[in-house]
Parts: structure tokens; sequence; C-alpha cells
């Protein structure tokens, strides 16, 4: 029996946020992201989906005791936020990052790519539903912003975790495949949804600071 799990969002939880201010200009950071693009991320594209080739890491040493017995893959992704002040806004750039170099299999059929991908998508609507939430909101004053922007991507975060578990659990880790085809719909209706927050890009208005 093929089994998985996803551990997604380890480099993500607890964000901190800070003002940087220098001359004439002023960025927003949200100091909890990778700065650098490079060979080691895969950011989620609805055209680009995942292979085995993706999963670039070592597998965990099994042992008799070893809580990765049963666990024929594992999929790391977390959601990376950076922002900065333009003018009277704030432009945020929100991406959902697959991790190629702690992404790892052992088995590589494809009903079990079907079920990671589909952790990846979920993960997608974290990042969609937290795009949409901070594009509602007018920043106001850079503590109140901290704490909206903090707020918003824990709740979405810990939802977020609430449906991935749930989804292995009705799956049985990927080896239910009439529960994996109901799911692989259900996060595809989801993500259509939520189409109009799949830009990674957000700009919302900053007012009296």
């Amino acid at each position: 029996m093929n089994k998985l799990i996803l551990l997604i969002g380890l480099l993500s939880l607890g964000i901190i946020v800070s003002f940087q201010n220098a001359s004439n200009s002023s960025s927003y950071q949200i100091n909890n992201f990778s700065s650098n693009q490079d060979d080691s991320i895969i950011l989620w594209n609805k055209t680009r989906k995942l292979i085995w080739d993706d999963f670039k890491g070592k597998p965990p040493h099994h042992t008799a005791t070893s809580s990765y017995d049963a666990i024929s893959a594992m999929t790391f992704s977390s959601i990376t936020m950076r922002s900065k002040v333009f003018k009277d806004s704030i432009i945020f750039q929100i991406n959902n990052e697959f991790k190629l170099y702690k992404s790892w299999k052992i088995d590589t059929s494809e009903l079990l790519l079907e079920h990671e991908q589909v952790h990846f998508d979920i993960r997608e609507i974290c990042a969609r539903s937290i795009r949409r939430d901070i594009s509602k909101y007018v920043s106001k004053s850079q503590n109140s912003t901290k704490e909206f922007v903090d707020d918003t991507y824990n709740r979405q975060i810990k939802l977020n975790n609430i449906m991935d578990d749930e989804y292995d659990k009705q799956t049985e880790l990927g080896t239910n495949i009439t529960k994996q085809k109901e799911w692989t719909a259900k996060i595809a209706k989801m993500l259509n949804d939520l189409e109009a927050y799949s830009s990674s890009k957000v700009v919302i208005k900053r007012v009296g600071w």
C-alpha cells in the first residue's frame, strides 16, 4: 500500500513583519522567505504540474520505529510573502513554492503523484485566500497593517492545514482511488472559484502614513 504525507509551511509559520526606511523611500517587508528565486523551488502554475523528477530530496532513514515507514513520498511547500511601498500603495508578492530538495519520494506511481499534486494545489488555495483577504484591506498605519497581515496569514494557514489533514484522512493517504478522484475534482473547483486571486501580485492602498 502506497502512503504519503504532506509537510508544508514549516518555514512559513510565525512570520515577522518589519518596516525599513531609507532616505526618501521605504519598504514593508515580511521577513520569513527566501530572497532568491532559483532552481530549488517551483512556483505553483496551473500549466506546470509536478513530476517525479521534481522530488529531489533524500528520503529519511526508515527503521522499525520510524514514523516514515508507511510514507512513500513527501511534499514540502510554503507560502512566501514579499512587499514594498510604492507611493500611496503597498505591493505584495505572495507565492506558493514547492521545495525541490526537501521533497522526496520512494514510490513513483501515477496515483501517488496525483495525490502530491493536490497537496500542492491545496496550498495554492491558501495563497489565493491570503491574497483575497489582503486585497480588501486599506493600510492606515504600520502597526495595524502588521497585525492584519500576521492574523490573516496565520488564520489561513490554520484553515488550510485542517483541510490538508482532512484530505489525507479521507483519501487514506492517496490509496482510496474513489476519494482521491473526488478530492482532485473538489480542489480544482475551489481553485477555479478563487481564480480572481491567481495572480501573485496584490496592491493595497496606504493612507495616512
